[in-house]
């Protein structure tokens, strides 16, 4: 596929709204990353899915598509967070005393070939 790797921005300023994040894509296009509250059952979500995260994940805390094509390489990416949509049940166990989150991104090629 178009990503090769996601990781959080380690030094970014730390904000409870924010997440920031690094996606390495192999190829230009689009590129999307919702964060969600919980893990998704069973599967890696769709390309769909993370697109349409608010009202297709589970638990979808918020997503954000970079604004214009992401260029091959490392590309940051701030997702803003719904906190509101937290589960009630959700434990302060990630760093801070924040739950712990998932991130999920997807691209689209421009080029893909086939």
């Amino acid at each position: 596929g178009s990503l090769k790797e996601i990781y959080i921005m380690p030094n970014q300023p730390a904000a409870g709204s924010v997440v920031s994040l690094v996606a390495v894509v192999a190829y230009s296009g689009a590129l999307t990353c919702a964060v969600t509250a919980a893990p998704f059952p069973d599967r890696a979500p769709s390309y769909e899915e993370v697109t349409q995260c608010s009202s297709k994940m589970p638990h979808c805390l918020g997503s954000m598509g970079l604004p214009s094509t992401a260029p091959a390489g490392a590309n940051l990416i701030h997702v803003p967070l719904d906190l509101s949509r937290l589960p009630p049940d959700a434990a302060a166990n990630g760093a801070g005393g924040f739950p712990t989150v998932r991130a999920w991104c997807v691209g689209d090629a421009e080029f893909c070939p086939g």
